[in-house]
């Protein structure tokens, strides 16, 4: 928005005398009268410019001050009970596209143990209102947990063909977590595990999810 002074000139002096190299000397008393109207004019409108700015200024914040404030509700999708559904939920979820979402628990779920291993599961709108969670991997369902166990803090990424891939931060071949794969096979899912940290140069207990780049490679 402009002003009123923005790209408007008083009218009547459009030619003012240049003061040039005599600009502080003293002028002939015709002149006189002249500068001192341009002066009172370009004052005038300066004036009145900062004046409507003020005024436009006061409306904006009297509109934004009497916006009502926008009413937040929250819905529970889901309640964990700390059985085979899992529990301890440490990661984001992952939408598929379909309005499915996909997350990991640090504990839980159907894997050796006590309290489970943790798991892999997925929450699906059943068209009632309400959500259906479904575990799709029970960590430390092999012996010796070589599959993994505590997927803690792992977001779970899709590649194109609609596997899950994520990390979990003990377990495998040598009991420093792991990453890994789960795709669908019909009605379930199978987990292969991709890499199982070796505690050495190359790192151990992974503590978060994955990305790919587009060729495919994985890193955290």
């Amino acid at each position: 928005m402009h002003s009123a002074a923005t790209n408007r000139k008083p009218k009547g002096h459009s030619n003012i005398p240049d003061a040039g190299s005599g600009f502080g000397s003293t002028k002939s008393a015709a002149d006189a009268p002249l500068i001192r109207a341009f002066c009172e004019c370009v004052g005038a409108w300066s004036i009145r410019g900062a004046l409507t700015l003020a005024v436009v200024s006061a409306l904006v914040l009297i509109v934004m001050a009497g916006r009502p404030a926008q009413a937040q509700t929250e819905t529970v999708l889901y309640n964990f009970t700390g059985g085979s559904d899992g529990y301890d939920i440490a990661s984001s979820l992952t939408p598929d596209g379909a309005g499915n979402f996909y997350g990991t628990a640090v504990a839980g779920g159907l894997g050796e143990g006590y309290s489970g291993y943790g798991t892999v599961f997925e929450l699906s709108p059943n068209g009632n209102g309400s959500w259906t969670e479904t575990t799709l991997y029970s960590f430390c369902s092999a012996p010796n947990c070589t599959d993994g166990a505590y997927p803690d803090f792992s977001h779970l990424i899709f590649d194109a063909a609609g596997n899950l891939y994520g990390t979990a931060y003990s377990g495998g071949a040598n009991g420093y977590g792991v990453v890994f794969e789960l795709s669908p096979v019909g009605t379930s899912w199978t987990e292969t595990v991709l890499y199982s940290f070796a505690g050495g140069a190359d790192g151990e207990h992974p503590f978060s999810g994955l990305i790919m780049d587009g060729a495919g490679n994985l890193s955290a």
